[in-house]
């Protein structure tokens, strides 16, 4: 049905876009060449029918085709200038670092984009993935992941010169435990590899390997409002989503910012207009 209306409408594909609420949707545009978009209503891609992730995530229709209208060119077009600026060479990894909930997953999008339209081979390799089940996690954010896994492949990846077999585990946000099946990614060594993740600024390994340290913040009212929002879909009392907000301030939120003075390049979803428009007058 897409195919036909893209051949009777001529439709690009690639610069068309699906949103939808399940895993079917987001393997239907996949499989035909639309960027994706999951939302946090209905199913909420709680379906299970596959395993393909989406490229962007918003909690409603409304917010994701504001992003897709308004903020998704504008950023587009930074990152467009700073990748050229950077002249990155296939192979090279990239770490994309932030406090939680800063956007980080959709400039990685945005990045993934841009070098495929360079007819560049890519893989994310997003960190949440190693997030620990919640009766294995140790003290600190860093203890939340599966640091030592991390490192290893980080090692891995520098020393490649053949396909690389990555398991990425799987990690269900709202039971706060880990899948026993895994996603299989095959990185070749020509391949860009996009490191994503909130621990990715604080891996030694990351960010010895890293040819690119890109660090992405938002205001705390954003992240916080983003924070509320994600756990009361997940069926969290306000109160207690508060309070869980504030520890998590405490606990990782010094130690991400203390690594931002590593970064070459840092973007802010906040203040995406003011930047544009100063690149405008500045040309």
């Amino acid at each position: 049905m897409i195919n036909k209306a893209c051949a009777e409408l001529m439709i690009e594909s690639s610069s068309s876009w699906l949103i939808g609420d399940s895993t079917t949707d987001i393997e239907t545009a996949q499989r035909a060449g639309l960027k994706s978009v999951l939302v946090q209503t209905g199913y909420a891609g709680k379906d299970g029918k596959f395993r393909t992730l989406p490229q962007y995530e918003f909690p409603s229709v409304m917010e994701a085709t504001q992003f897709i209208l308004t903020s998704y060119p504008k950023a587009k077009a930074i990152l467009r200038k700073a990748v050229l600026e950077k002249k990155l060479t296939p192979g090279s990894i990239i770490s994309i670092s932030g406090p939680s909930r800063s956007g980080k997953t959709h400039l990685t999008s945005l990045l993934r984009e841009l070098l495929l339209d360079d007819a560049q081979s890519v893989q994310v390799l997003p960190l949440d993935s190693w997030i620990l089940p919640v009766e294995q996690r140790g003290p600190g954010f860093t203890g939340r992941h599966d640091f030592a896994s991390i490192e290893e492949i980080v090692r891995s990846l520098v020393k490649r010169d053949r396909p690389l077999e990555v398991s990425l585990p799987i990690y269900d946000r709202q039971t706060r435990t880990r899948s026993l099946d895994t996603r299989k990614c095959t990185i070749k060594p020509e391949d860009f590899v996009l490191v994503e993740g909130v621990t990715a600024g604080v891996s030694l390994a990351l960010q010895e390997a890293a040819h690119w340290k890109v660090f992405v913040n938002a205001s705390q009212d954003v992240r916080r409002h983003r924070f509320l929002q994600e756990y009361r879909l997940r069926g969290w009392q306000e109160f207690d989503s508060k309070l869980l907000f504030l520890e998590r301030e405490k606990d990782e939120l010094p130690a991400i910012l203390a690594t931002q003075g590593q970064a070459e390049w840092i973007f802010s979803w906040d203040k995406l207009e003011d930047d544009l428009t100063r690149r405008d007058i500045l040309k």
